[in-house]
């Protein structure tokens, strides 16, 4: 870029960019200041955006502008010291930034001291593609200092407007936007969350503040937080030709999904895929098979098998099928048009799914930019199969859960498009079965334990797996129990369609504590829950489990020779209302053995934020359990 451009920009923002709040001065230190900010980590004092437009010739420059304010108050705030600018560049077009007006300031003997930023210490990094980012971090940082800095962008991209949080993982005293839309170019905005933000016009810019934003945590069990964060963005939706005429890029999802089809091509590329009739022939002929379902799994099987991921997730293909077919690799779009092509041949109605992953997240209006990959829906006997052939281990209706993103759009040959609910329905199950001895004499558990795996559950120890020898998976297992394994076998672990078993005797040592003549132990060890996850007093985000989910646990425990059972913890169902989640535990027994039993069943991947409490009552009664014990007396 220009350089005398990026002196001028920079002169504008110090004109545009004065002081918005008082200079830092003793009363930032008074500890007195920060009492309702106990237990954070840190508070935004400001932040403050613009977002403008610079013309020059022929060329058109998107400014993104943010100052920013911030108390540390606590050495876990130290990570706000560092800050990560992300950026875009590829060969021909590069986003710049420019850090200027940073500093920290402590309050030392009586006095504030400032301490400037190094400007030579920002660097800039890789991500991943065609993504990069700078970082520098703040000097001299202690506890109770204060930090600010001023970053400004410099993007070609016009239609990459960022989204502006009023909202972070910590509390924003004050937070404004302001959005200048350049003369023929259009944009829509969207607000969300659950905050109040204030909004006005000025002098043809629209500014976004709000006061007092408070912290959303990410606790867990949710898809993107980002999704909930109070926030508004701006969509790049149309311009104004030589004609005057308006050409708009947004409306309805619909006229979205006929535009995605028409850039990407996907008839003409599907068309042109000559590879598919030989390909399929030669791998259905000389089969048998017992439905049609069987010839869906044995096509996709194929494309998983042979042609390979190259890690790029993308709405549009960068070969023709017949290349990528040849080459064995290629992008999801790509490969998934190959499963198409395929399925199409056998005489299956196949089409593109698009759809948003997770880490995009949703978008809440109709735009082009709301989807970033490409997926398969098969329309067989009134339902959409989903299938994802860039995945090796994914199978009918179980797709990696990148994509179980909300709604996607299924775009049929006529151009026509269908809704497709992309959240997970399938039941996926984990059922362990185990048989354990007591040996008094060095207080350990020894016996057998049989896992098995569903669906998604079984889709992901698949995936965790998939690069360990059978000695690593052993190691692993051991970690995860604080056990040690004697033998183990894996079965299926190749056989997407079957499912995952694993079985291996094992010993578990310190196992249970012996008081006097009276043996206690906690019975749900195997149980990996051990504190409970949610915390917050109110979550205004939903709870995402991500697939329906049947937890069994059965574990017999041969009671020692010379003892008795003396007690054990009393049975408990807990059923929600709205049976969205259910967990129990019961025990049978006889004079030789104790059969504990646990069930948990997550039975909806998303669950409402007003069920929060019942859920977070819920889990604290099951942690609770799991500090009740067992009482054996000798005998």
């Amino acid at each position: 870029m220009n350089k005398l451009i990026l002196i001028f920009l920079f002169f504008v923002s110090q004109i545009l960019f004065s002081q918005e709040s008082k200079s830092v001065d003793k009363s930032f230190f008074d500890n007195k200041s920060y009492q309702k900010y106990l237990g954070e980590n840190a508070v935004v004092e400001y932040e403050i955006g613009y977002t403008y437009f610079y013309y020059r010739k022929d060329e058109v420059i998107l400014i993104n502008e943010v100052s920013t304010r911030i108390k540390i108050l606590n050495t876990d705030g130290f990570d706000y010291a560092t800050v990560q600018i992300p950026l875009y560049r590829n060969r021909y077009n590069k986003e710049f930034v420019s850090i200027s007006d940073a500093f920290t300031y402590n309050f030392e003997n009586g006095k504030v001291v400032k301490t400037e930023f190094d400007y030579n210490n920002q660097f800039l990094e890789h991500a991943v593609g065609n993504h990069w980012f700078t970082s520098f971090t703040m000097p001299n940082v202690k506890v109770g200092s204060v930090i600010e800095y001023k970053t400004i962008v410099f993007s070609p991209y016009l239609d990459d407007t960022p989204e502006w949080f009023f909202q972070r993982e910590i509390p924003v005293k004050y937070s404004r936007f302001t959005f200048e839309a350049p003369a023929g170019i259009r944009y829509i905005q969207y607000i969300k969350g659950a905050e109040k933000i204030k909004t006005f016009d000025k002098k043809g810019k629209n500014v976004f503040y709000a006061n007092d934003v408070p912290a959303m945590k990410n606790e867990g069990y949710v898809s993107n937080i980002d999704n909930y964060r109070a926030s508004v963005v701006h969509y790049f939706s149309g311009y104004r030709d030589k004609t005057y005429k308006i050409k708009e890029f947004a409306g309805n999802w619909e006229d979205v999904s006929k535009l995605i089809n028409e850039e990407a091509k996907y008839i003409e590329i599907l068309k042109n895929s000559y590879f598919a009739k030989f390909k399929t022939d030669q791998l259905l002929n000389d089969k048998t098979f017992v439905n049609d379902k069987e010839k869906i799994i044995e096509i996709l099987n194929y494309v998983q098998n042979n042609i390979q991921w190259n890690n790029i997730v993308s709405l549009k293909t960068n070969n023709d099928l017949n290349k990528a077919f040849d080459i064995k690799k290629g992008n999801t779009a790509e490969i998934n048009l190959v499963l198409i092509s395929m399925l199409r041949h056998a005489g299956f109605k196949a089409n593109p799914i698009i759809l948003a992953t997770k880490q995009k997240g949703i978008s809440y209006i109709p735009h082009p930019d709301a989807f970033n990959n490409v997926i398969v829906g098969v329309e067989f006997n009134n339902e959409v199969l989903l299938l994802d052939g860039s995945n090796k281990f994914s199978t009918l209706n179980v797709i990696p859960l990148i994509n179980t993103n909300w709604y996607g759009r299924l775009i049929r040959e006529d151009n026509s498009s269908k809704e497709i609910n992309l959240e997970p329905t399938i039941e996926s199950k984990r059922t362990v079965n185990s048989y354990l001895n007591f040996n008094v004499d060095n207080k350990s558990l020894n016996g057998t334990i049989r896992d098995v795996y569903t669906n998604y559950e079984a889709f992901l120890l698949r995936d965790k797996f998939q690069n360990l020898t059978e000695e690593k998976i052993k190691k692993a297992l051991e970690n995860k129990y604080q056990i040690q394994i004697d033998s183990l076998s894996v079965s299926n672990l190749d056989q997407n369609n079957e499912n995952l078993i694993e079985f291996y005797k094992f010993t578990k040592d310190d196992a249970f504590e012996i008081f006097g003549d009276k043996i206690y132990f906690s019975p749900a060890f195997i149980f990996e829950m051990t504190s409970n996850i949610f915390k917050q007093e109110v979550r205004n985000y939903p709870i995402d489990f991500s697939y329906p989910n049947k937890n069994s646990f059965s574990i017999t425990y041969n009671i020692p020779e010379g003892y008795a059972l003396e007690s054990l913890p009393k049975n408990r169902k807990i059923e929600l209302e709205s049976k969205v989640f259910d967990v129990n535990w019961s025990f049978v027994n006889d004079s030789k053995r104790i059969l504990f039993k646990l069930n948990v069943n997550y039975n909806k991947a998303m669950i409402d934020s007003n069920e929060y409490d019942n859920i977070k009552r819920a889990f604290e009664e099951l942690i609770k359990f799991m500090d009740e014990k067992v009482v054996l007396k000798k005998v």
